[in-house]
């Protein structure tokens, strides 16, 4: 178990010091009382700018299931606003790509809007995705 945290860890490492798409594999380990099964699974790191209404990634890898995938939100400039949220939603994921909408939530303490985030807000994905 260890050994597959290692591995993780080194690959988030590379998903978030980087803005190129990289994949690879990783060998995790499942510790039984008897047995040790191994696997190996696959990673996509990417980090890609947000576009109003929603953008695709296409994995340069095929997947043998939807992975499992993480994103999260920076800003490539400017500075958060006051009591706005960014928040990724996954809205297809499949073998070879994933699709994704963020959401800007914007509570100004009376009401709270939610709308999609606008190209202009330079929000940037981090997405990893692994399976």
């Amino acid at each position: 178990m260890k050994r597959f945290i290692l591995l993780l860890m080194m690959g988030l490492l590379i998903h978030h010091s980087s803005n190129a798409s990289q994949h690879g594999s990783l060998i995790g380990e499942a510790f039984e009382t008897n047995d040790i099964q191994r696997y190996r699974l696959q990673f996509v790191t990417d980090r890609v700018v947000y576009t109003s209404g929603g953008i695709t990634v296409v994995y340069p890898l095929t997947f043998s299931s939807p992975p499992m995938v993480d994103v999260s939100v920076d800003l490539s400039a400017g500075t958060l606003l006051p009591n706005t949220t960014y928040t990724p939603i996954i809205t297809s994921n499949a073998v070879g790509s994933v699709t994704i909408t963020v959401l800007t939530i914007f509570d100004d303490g009376t009401s709270t809007t939610i709308t999609d985030t606008l190209t202009a807000d330079n929000v940037v994905l981090n997405i990893l995705a692994i399976g």
